[in-house]
């Protein structure tokens, strides 16, 4: 059974802006389930928690204090990230993201399309409904 995310309903448009804000009153939907979680806008891009989106999608979430890294598993693909980095390493493959993961509160954010993108999930913008998918 193929999960993903159906983001952010009411998300009007991404803000093209390169200032911070918390995105207020989104909608999260996973799986077609509605979840409430703090949602980033920065840089034009959309930013969600790390922990919460993968546990939510059942994947195992792993983070070493030390180190600084965590490590995202949902059986099949391993991610792995460093907390304000914009590198990471895909099932042994190294790569960058085109911004920094984000840290607020002491959690950490990452582009939506890119943790869509990382687990094969297909991530699309419907300006109609406001929604992310």
């Amino acid at each position: 059974m193929k999960k993903f995310i159906c983001i952010l309903a009411a998300c009007i448009a991404i803000l093209i802006s390169s200032n911070y804000s918390k995105a207020e009153g989104y909608n999260l939907f996973i799986d077609g389930e509605q979840k409430q979680a703090d949602v980033i806008m920065e840089n034009s891009r959309t930013f969600v928690p790390l922990r919460f989106i993968s546990e939510t999608m059942g994947y195992k979430v792993d983070y070493d204090a030390k180190t600084k890294s965590i490590t995202i598993t949902n059986g099949t693909q391993t991610l792995e990230l460093k907390v304000g980095a914009n590198e990471y390493v895909k099932d042994g493959v190294k790569g960058f993201m085109d911004v920094k993961t984000l840290i607020r509160n002491d959690r950490t954010f990452v582009p939506l399309r890119f943790f869509g993108e990382a687990f094969s999930k297909k991530v699309g913008w419907d300006q109609a409904s406001g929604f992310v998918s």
